[in-house]
């Protein structure tokens, strides 16, 4: 299967326009850089770069290891497509050059429920039925105002601040740090990020104090507790799943089909354990930590520009 912008259970459209925590091995930082001392795109808390100028550019203007965590792979290939592997995320380089991120819950990735002790709420057909139909007349708008009401800020009498997390997923600085921008379409990059919700809210039928929220491209979670909201590891959980290692049970069993499934295996010319059929492929080194040096920089041009996903048909 070939890894696309925004594939879903269902197939997404891509509008052009001319011109988006649980079980961590490791913390997050609360700043888009470095830590000082580190050359800039490195990160030693994880010992990757963003060994790409497209891949580095994207990160820096969509929030940096806020949103993203840190790189926990190198840049490697998937299916023909040049990706690389964040604590929370995964960005791909597209065939037409632009960078997009995986979604990670859809197949043949993570379409799973549940991670590490916790369980999340599935993928719902019904619920997205919904949404309005690509191609309809003002489709931008609607599949924004599908997302403000169906991504409560209160569920379950808690103020899990769905809606709010969504809206403030970029700001306007990140996503043109060269100034120039339109705070008209910082929506639109909110909805690149996550893309639309794909289920209701859902208590953790183990925790109460936990409640999930499922996207296309990551979960979010409430802890009652602290009363913070947060997006899932995902990326983490995917390495996971790649490599073998650090494995909860539960993700184990579900992804035991999975053509990913302990794929890695460093001692082959691909880095693909023998019998596994992901072709077009290499995962050579895709783990192996790297020397400190300076992510790869673009010549200076227009902020990346977010595309939106198209409703279900």
């Amino acid at each position: 299967m070939h890894i696309r912008s925004f594939d879903l259970l269902f197939r997404w459209s891509r509008l052009a326009l001319a011109t988006v925590v649980l079980g961590a091995t490791l913390p997050l930082a609360s700043a888009a850089s470095a830590a000082p001392g580190d050359p800039p795109g490195f990160f030693s808390e994880t010992g990757f770069v963003i060994d790409d100028a497209k891949f580095f550019d994207y990160f820096q203007s969509r929030g940096g290891v806020r949103t993203f965590g840190y790189p926990v792979s190198r840049v490697f290939t998937i299916d023909g497509f040049k990706v690389q592997i964040f604590q929370r995320r995964v960005l791909q380089l597209g065939a037409d050059g632009n960078v997009t991120q995986l979604n990670i819950l859809d197949e043949p990735f993570l379409p799973y429920t549940r991670f590490n002790g916790v369980t999340i709420p599935a993928l719902d057909q019904g619920f997205l039925s919904a949404a309005p139909a690509p191609g309809s007349a003002g489709y931008a708008t609607g599949i924004q105002s599908f997302v403000e009401g169906n991504s409560p800020n209160t569920a379950f009498g808690r103020a899990t601040n769905f809606l709010r997390t969504f809206q403030s997923s970029v700001t306007l600085g990140e996503a043109f740090p060269r100034g120039g921008g339109n705070a008209g379409i910082l929506g639109l990059i909110h909805l690149e990020m996550w893309g639309v919700p794909t289920s209701r809210p859902a208590q953790d039928p183990n925790n109460g104090n936990f409640i999930y929220q499922r996207f296309q491209r990551g979960v979010m979670h409430f802890d009652a507790n602290s009363g913070l909201t947060q997006g899932m590891l995902l990326g983490d959980h995917f390495k996971q799943v790649l490599t073998g290692q650090n494995l909860p049970p539960d993700l184990a069993g579900q992804a035991a089909g999975n053509r990913f499934f302990q794929a890695y295996d460093s001692s082959q010319p691909n880095g693909i354990r023998a019998g596994k059929a992901i072709g077009n492929s290499n995962l050579k080194d895709a783990f192996a930590g790297e020397t400190p040096r300076a992510a790869p920089t673009a010549p200076t041009t227009a902020a990346p520009a977010p595309a939106a996903p198209a409703a279900p048909p």
